[in-house]
Formats: structure tokens, sequence, C-alpha cells
């Protein structure tokens, strides 16, 4: 269905909007650090070279050749260093310069590839270990700094560039997979008293209409269309009330209610609601078993809470609207867009 080789950036938006620009920045990242990599192949070069290392570095672990690793040392008396380890280390101190290139791997290998700097001579003299590779050159450090500034400038810029570009492909993922969210709004902080869904209706409409009057649909994705009153139609829109009780009440009802055709091994709701009417009058003129007259107890005591929670005024707690068009959508969510400042002086 998806081409491994050949499905594009778009269509593995289909799996969703998170996924094609998980993909996409996974494709940015290795085409950046690539570019970068070329940038850096002078350094790795020189680094590999006998230019910076008169031995070369074949005493270097494989994915650390052409890294700035120094493999051209030799031992200088060192009056003013101090051992730290307190440990005693001797060491030939055969002129390295001397050896043919696998003498010095092993030597290097042995003794020179360690943490300790410092060694002590027999007469209690130190010696410590210097680098010297570079020595005589004398745009080593220029040159190779140019590069790695160079590398470095292009992937903050490219990663920059890349974020931007993300930041647009997202537009575009999601222009192309349409979802509820993309024509639906939820106000969560409504007027408490505010719980009329054609009050809503029309306030919603009127915004929309007024906004599109007034800026068209160019900043809003519509490339200029003419506005239609579908942009500005309202759908479906729901109230949600502070009424959890009343809901939570209701939802143990039909449990029971449930329970209770489960014992009376009846689902005829006309007949068990009739059973209900009478038992209310009087349940001991339902006639019912044991059990069943446990659980229609619980359900006139129910019924009883149910009306009193009904009596109740409830304040709006949520409202949740779809438009016809996401140009509808966009239009109010931009008119009631309110810059923080403004919101903390409010």
């Amino acid at each position: 269905l998806y081409n491994p080789v050949h499905t594009s950036m778009h269509e593995l938006s289909d799996f969703g909007i998170g996924i094609g620009l998980y993909f996409s920045m996974l494709r940015g990242i290795a085409i950046i650090m690539l570019i970068a990599a070329f940038i850096h192949v002078p350094n790795i070069l020189y680094y590999s070279s006998t230019d910076y290392s008169s031995v070369g570095q074949s005493a270097v672990k494989t994915l650390l050749k052409g890294s700035a690793i120094c493999t051209d040392n030799e031992w200088v008396p060192c009056p003013t260093c101090e051992r730290v380890d307190g440990s005693s280390s001797q060491i030939d101190f055969t002129d390295i310069t001397t050896l043919d290139a696998s003498a010095f791997t092993e030597l290097w290998k042995k003794e020179l590839w360690t943490t300790s700097r410092v060694i002590e001579s027999d007469d209690g003299l130190l010696f410590g270990l210097k680098n010297t590779c570079g020595e005589g050159d004398a745009d080593y450090l220029y040159a190779r700094g140019i590069v790695s500034l160079v590398g470095t400038v292009f992937i903050v810029i490219a990663l920059l560039a890349l974020g931007e570009y993300q930041r647009k492909l997202s537009v575009e993922f999601d222009e192309r997979n349409a979802t509820a969210t993309d024509f639906s709004i939820e106000i969560k902080n409504p007027p408490k008293d505010a719980v009329d869904a054609d009050e809503w209706r029309a306030y919603l409409e009127k915004v929309a209409a007024t906004y599109l009057k007034k800026n068209g649909t160019d900043a809003l994705g519509g490339d200029g269309a003419p506005v239609t009153p579908r942009d500005t139609h309202v759908t479906c829109l729901t109230v949600a009330l502070n009424n959890q009780k009343l809901t939570d009440t209701l939802i143990a009802r039909r449990k029971v209610k449930k329970g209770l055709m489960d014992v009376l091994e009846t689902v005829d709701d006309n007949a068990l609601n009739s059973l209900i009417a009478k038992a209310s009058q009087s349940i001991d003129s339902a006639g019912l078993e044991k059990a069943a007259k446990s659980k229609m107890a619980k359900l006139l005591k129910l019924d009883g809470k149910i009306k009193e929670l009904q009596e109740k005024t409830y304040d709006a707690k949520r409202i949740f609207v779809s438009f016809e068009t996401e140009i509808g959508q966009r239009a109010v969510l931009t008119a009631f867009s309110v810059s923080r400042m403004a919101i903390s002086k409010n």
C-alpha cells in the first residue's frame, strides 16, 4: 500500500500529522548532518595525515580516526608538575622519534595511551607528556578553527531553517487531513448564566460574519474565495453544564434498571416502566420477589434523587461548537484572539 522508497511525506501524514512531521524531521537532520560531514572533510583528512602527527593514527580506534586525537607525543621535564595518584610510574625513555611506525604503535598502546600524563624518573624528576601534533604548521589552529566554525554556523542555520520548514509543513499536513478539530472550538470560560444554545449559535455566527465581512478569507487560508453562508454557519453546538451529580445519578439508575431487568428476565421496557409506576405507589403491591424488590427500592430511591437534582439550576461550564467550514472556525478563533498582556490587564 505504501512503497518504502517512493512514499512521500504527505502520504505518511495519512497516519497523522505527527508521523509525517517525524519522518520529515529525520530526513532533514540526515541531510544536514551529511552536508556538515562534507564540510569537515578537510579537518578529517588533515588529522589523519602525517602533517598532523608524524606517525599517523594507526594506533587509534577505527571510529576515532580522523579526529583530533594526537599520537605525536614526547616526554619533557616538568619541574612544576605534581603527582596526583601517588603511584610510581617507570617508562623506557627511548626517543620515540627514532622508532618505526609499528614499534611506535606498540609503545603508544602500552605506555602513552594512558590516563597518567606525568611520570617520575629514577632520580625523582617528573616528566610530562606533551602533544606535538601540528607543531611547525603556522596555520594549524586557524585553518582547523575556520572549518569547524563554518560547520557549526551551518548546522545552527540549517536547524533554524528546518524548524521553519516543519512549521509550514504542519500547516500543509493539517490542510490535507481534515478532522473534527479543524471545524470545532471549545469555550472554556463562558458566563455562568449563558446556557441558551440558540443564543450562543446566533452570537458565534454573528462574530464569524462580522470578521469575514471586514477581513475576507485571505488571512484564513481561503485563497481570496468569496464568503458564503456556509462559512458562518454553526452546524452543532453543545452547552455543557456543571451537573455532574445529576449525570452520575442517571448513570447509576441505568445500571440498577439493567440489573432489575436481568432479575425479572424481561426486555420489555414498557412493561418495566408500568411496574416501576405501580411500585412507586406501593412497592409491596408490585408482587416482586426479594431480589427484585431490593433493586426496585434502589431504583425508586434514585428516581427521587434525580427529581431533586433536576429542580436545581446549573451553570454553563463548557461550550462545544462545530462550524460547517474551517473558515468559520478560524474566523471566530482569530476574532477571539487576545494578547497575553491584554489578558493580564483584564
